[in-house]
Formats: structure tokens, C-alpha cells, sequence
């Protein structure tokens, strides 16, 4: 009986394979994914450029913020600002460098997705004055606020456990505060 039945069972389980998918049916409820929708902003910046904080990136920095699609923002510490590595694309620039036991990596863009769904939330602080977020994760402390129309974002990390900078957000809000604007487009002369 087991040997009659076993090709009767791959029979039908080849047929399964072959049969068509059940048919899913959506509930008018609740849809499937939720409506996304991508915006991409010109930068609004009001701002002039900081000469002094230009002129303390390398040359090859500059020439990539001369290429920036948004405003950047750079370190005003100077140790910082020297080894600072721009690099940038069709919607965003970013800003990393490590000095002194830190390390900074700012990201900007103006491309924003949108949630039909979801409301958007005010931050919880101001942040080179307007509402923005501080949150720390694995030692990694970040700040993200828009400003201009663009959307930023800074993590700064601390090389050793126990470093005074990263034990709370001081130094990353003071980071915040101080950055330069050193260029890209939307900049004013």
C-alpha cells in the first residue's frame, strides 16, 4: 500500500506546484502599503558663507562643497575642519572627519519621504534655531534638525570609552551650534 501511495502523493504535489497562486484579496480597510510620496526641495538659505571656515578645508573639500546640491555645513573646530572629507550627490553632501579622539559625520539632504499616513513630529528641542532631536545610541550621539529646507543630520562618536565629551549631549549640541556654513547651492556670497 505504501508503494502505490507514494506515487500518488508526488502526483498531486507536482500538481499543486503547478496550480495557480490563491488570489489575494485586499481589505478596503487597511491598504496593502502605505501612500509614499518623495519631495525634493530647493535649499531656502539666508545665510552667508564663513570665509574663516571655508578657507580651514583642503582644497579638495572645497571643490566637492563647490558641487553640493544643498547648503554645507562644516566643523568650526579647527583640527576638525582640516581633515574634514566632503562628499556629495544628485540630493545630498556629506561632512566626515576625525580629530582629537572624535568622530563627526554630518549628512544634508533635501529629499524628504512622505507618509500619507503618518503626521509629522515636532522635535523635542531647538536646534540652531529650529525644532530638532538629540538621541544617543551605542556611545554615537546625533542631532537632526531641517533647516533652509534641508534636512541635517550629526553623529559625533567618541574613539575611548569614558571620554567626557560623550557622556552626555553637551558636546554635540555645542558641536551643532558652531558649525560653519562654508557653501554649495542655495548659498549666498
Amino acid at each position: 500500500m505504501r508503494q502505490r501511495a507514494a506515487p500518488l502523493i508526488v502526483s498531486l504535489l507536482i500538481l499543486g506546484c503547478e496550480a495557480e497562486p490563491p488570489a489575494v484579496v485586499a481589505s478596503s480597510a487597511q491598504p496593502l502599503t502605505p501612500a509614499r510620496t518623495a519631495e525634493v526641495t530647493e535649499p531656502a538659505w539666508t545665510a552667508p558663507i564663513d570665509r574663516e571656515g571655508e578657507s580651514r578645508l583642503s582644497n579638495a573639500a572645497r571643490s566637492e562643497v563647490a558641487k553640493s546640491p544643498v547648503p554645507v555645513l562644516a566643523p568650526s573646530n579647527i583640527a576638525l575642519a582640516n581633515n574634514a572629507i566632503v562628499t556629495t550627490g544628485p540630493v545630498w553632501a556629506a561632512v566626515s572627519a576625525t580629530a582629537d579622539g572624535v568622530t563627526f559625520a554630518l549628512h544634508a539632504s533635501k529629499l524628504a519621504y512622505k507618509y500619507g499616513d503618518i503626521a509629522p513630529v515636532d522635535g523635542d528641542r531647538v536646534l540652531r534655531g529650529a525644532k530638532g532631536f538629540v538621541t544617543a545610541e551605542s556611545n554615537i550621539w546625533q542631532a537632526s534638525w531641517s533647516e533652509g529646507g534641508v534636512a541635517y543630520s550629526l553623529h559625533v562618536e567618541c574613539a575611548t570609552a569614558g571620554d567626557g565629551r560623550c557622556a552626555d549631549d553637551k558636546f554635540l549640541v555645542d558641536a551643532v551650534e558652531s558649525l560653519a556654513h562654508v557653501g554649495g547651492r542655495g548659498a549666498r556670497p
